[in-house]
């Protein structure tokens, strides 16, 4: 739920705002885009896929790398206030997002700094905490 949300912010932000996507993320982006273009899994067309696509084949890092990105951070600053809990808490999140998908064993401390990081995340994003999903130890 966070990491749809943060998309989807950054999806407003780049349409609403103009806020570019840095070139480094933009290339990574390009290059996955035209791999599923290959496989037959997007339509083909001349130009850049719409931003909501884009966004689609940011990973969790390069969402936390546009938003404070020295163009856009102003744009973010007034949500998140501070760049370097920010940096933290993505940290946070992207350590136990990658230790679930890939299925390795969290440690409760993984397990409660991710769940920190979701706590703050649903408040910057809604004024509302997301659900933290339920985890097997």
């Amino acid at each position: 739920t966070v990491e749809l949300r943060l998309r989807e912010l950054v999806v407003t932000v780049i349409d609403q705002q103009g806020v570019p996507i840095p070139e480094h993320i933009a290339a990574h982006v390009r290059d996955r885009i035209h791999k599923d273009r290959r496989k037959g899994l997007l339509p083909v067309t001349d130009g850049d896929a719409p931003t909501a696509t884009q966004v689609q084949y940011f990973d969790l890092r390069e969402l936390e790398d546009l938003i404070v990105s020295k163009t856009a951070w102003s744009t973010f600053e007034p949500r998140f206030k501070g760049k370097e809990q920010l940096i933290s808490r993505f940290a946070q999140l992207s350590e136990l997002r990658n230790a679930i998908r890939h299925t390795r064993s969290v440690s409760q401390i993984v397990q409660k700094d991710g769940e920190a990081a979701l706590l703050w995340f649903g408040s910057q994003l809604s004024g509302v905490p997301a659900p933290i999903p339920a985890l097997e130890n």
